[in-house]
């Protein structure tokens, strides 16, 4: 699994407990994911 915005931008997320965290990790990954690949079509 290849989690690129993750593995660099994990360290900005801040979260009251370990579930959060780690649903706005994931959430985030898919918006760029999402981004990218609408640019890509473009």
């Amino acid at each position: 699994m290849k989690l690129s915005w993750i593995r660099e931008h994990y360290h900005e997320i801040k979260a009251e407990n370990n579930y959060d965290y780690l649903l706005q990790l994931f959430e985030r990954e898919v918006e760029n994911r999402e981004e990218r690949k609408v640019n890509l079509l473009l």
